[in-house]
């Protein structure tokens, strides 16, 4: 879009300077001539002030934008990880995934930012687990069981790439392509309840929204009343 506005804006210029240079260049035109022209210069300067003010706008929504991102980097850096939290993070990391577990190790004395970033980041998603785990046990262990084939995946990726014997190789992938598969129907059924609770909240979203639409008056009167200071009688 900022791309287009500035060559529209080029070609307008390159357009300002063709007509300056045939009105310099003409002999005097007729009165009714001339106003035509002027008329036409005119409507070019105010597009050429729309364009200016679109661009102006764009940069500053840009700028808005990276402002935010940095406000909720900022949040995310100054959030506090005590060396209790740092460890049993690690540990738990280690026992799913200990090659990520060596990288975040480098991460760590290299970019401890991004080191901290990251374990904010997973003790949100361990968070959100201990919730499932009491919300809904079923879920949980369905979870639990996808983080395990998934590491078993990473594992079994690594064993072929670290194989030189291609027979072991061919028995590597083969059971690779099994705990994908059996990684794939754990999460197609995981979407599958997603969607049944988006169901759920939609059918009750509906149903509240027409039960409004059948007392609009009665809520149009009581906000009335509110906005005007009548005091409601019918309260204990």
């Amino acid at each position: 879009m900022r791309n287009k506005l500035a060559t529209l804006i080029a070609l307008f210029l390159a357009l300002g300077l063709l007509f300056g240079s045939i009105y310099a260049q003409e002999p005097e035109k007729p009165p009714a001539k001339r106003k035509t022209f002027e008329e036409a210069e005119r409507q070019y300067l105010e597009q050429i002030r729309q364009l200016e003010a679109t661009l102006r706008l764009e940069r500053e929504q840009q700028h808005k934008e990276l402002q935010h991102q940095e406000q909720t980097l900022q949040l995310i850096y100054e959030k506090d990880i005590t060396p209790e939290q740092e460890q049993e993070i690690l540990e738990r990391i280690k026992k799913e995934n200990p090659e990520q577990a060596k990288e975040l190790m480098f991460f760590k004395k290299e970019q401890p930012l991004r080191f901290k970033q990251f374990l904010i980041q997973r003790q949100h998603e361990f968070e959100r687990l201990e919730e499932l785990k009491e919300r809904d046990p079923e879920r949980f262990e369905q979870k639990k069981k996808e983080q395990f084939l998934e590491q078993q995946s990473r594992q079994l990726a690594e064993k072929f790439r670290a194989s030189k014997d291609e027979k072991e190789k061919a028995k590597i992938k083969s059971d690779l392509s099994i705990v994908l598969s059996e990684l794939f129907d754990l999460r197609e059924k995981d979407r599958e309840e997603e969607m049944k609770l988006l169901n759920e909240k939609l059918e009750t979203l509906k149903s509240v929204l027409n039960e409004r639409k059948q007392k609009k008056k009665e809520i149009i009167d009581r906000r009335l009343q509110e906005l005007i200071g009548d005091k409601d009688l019918l309260l204990w």
